[in-house]
């Protein structure tokens, strides 16, 4: 399995105002138990892709679901985000890799040559601004953070797709957030998510709940608090 994870810290670096992070999965087995698969220790400020084998004794304990993420060591006094993405699933296959250069491809050359090729019919890297994908704005792009009766709907639009992911506060919580694409729902997500405490209280209670910009803030007895970001940006 892999899942994509852009950290807020250095390995190299000690900052005691942000300390890292462990990312884990939590998968339920045929017999409705809860496993815990360690992940990472996220200790990047990049996008830096996870990649996990499931052990051989967890699969022979399937089918298996997906139960969660488990985020621990946050203990930060001030707000600090973490961003993940695509979790994947997928078999694995083990044959001989193959390599077929192809014709017209790039000669290769000796490290102190850093001129692009110039064989004829070589293929020369293209430095034309326009192939700069990551330099290319998205100037159609919107998103925004809309008031929706008591629930917040967290939107994403462009010319030709309109996403959103409409949150709303439960009696302990969040409730699970729908996702919408197109005007329909798709998807349910952050269902069971919550703080997770040492020892458990009976007595949990959300507070209060308001938008401060681009996030929503809910606070709770007995003493913790949630933010949740507009998580997609142009």
């Amino acid at each position: 399995m892999t899942i994509w994870i852009y950290g807020n810290n250095w390995s190299w670096q000690t900052d005691r105002t942000t300390p890292p992070v462990s990312v884990a999965l939590l998968l339920l087995d045929k017999n409705q138990q809860v496993h815990t698969l360690d992940l990472a220790r996220v200790v990047w400020k990049e996008w830096w892709l996870v990649h996990k084998v499931l052990p051989a004794q967890l699969r022979e304990l399937g089918p298996l679901q997906t139960a969660g993420l488990q985020i621990t060591g946050g203990s930060n006094a001030e707000d600090r985000e973490l961003y993940l993405e695509d979790l994947v699933f997928y078999q694995e296959t083990s044959g001989r890799w193959c390599f077929n250069p192809g014709r017209g491809a790039a000669s290769i050359r000796s490290r102190a040559s850093r001129r692009a090729p110039t064989r004829a019919g070589a293929a020369a890297f293209s430095h034309a601004p326009a192939d700069d994908l990551a330099g290319q704005p998205c100037a159609t792009v919107s998103t925004r953070v809309e008031q929706a009766g008591d629930a917040w709907q967290f939107v994403y639009e462009d010319a030709d797709v309109r996403l959103e992911y409409e949150l709303s506060a439960g009696a302990g919580f969040w409730n699970p957030a729908g996702v919408r694409l197109g005007g329909s729902e798709v998807a349910r997500a952050m269902v069971g998510a919550g703080p997770k405490f040492v020892s458990e209280p009976t007595d949990v209670q959300m507070v209060s709940v308001q938008r401060v910009g681009t996030s929503c803030t809910a606070a709770g007895k007995p003493g913790w608090t949630a933010r949740r970001w507009r998580s997609i940006r142009p």
